[in-house]
């Protein structure tokens, strides 16, 4: 019972630590691309107002 208690909280662990790793992958990118847009926003209100 204890060993397929360990083996399941491994497998727990793999997993969120995977889970982690893709979030954290995808909250970069979401990053990266509202600084983009907000660049654009401001690099368009720019050319806007010449």
């Amino acid at each position: 019972m204890r060993q397929e208690e360990s083996v399941i909280t491994a497998e727990l662990v793999f997993l969120a630590s995977q889970l982690e790793q893709e979030t954290a992958s995808q909250l970069t990118e979401l990053i990266w691309f509202s600084l983009f847009a907000a660049l654009s926003a401001a690099a368009f209100v720019v050319v806007a107002l010449k």
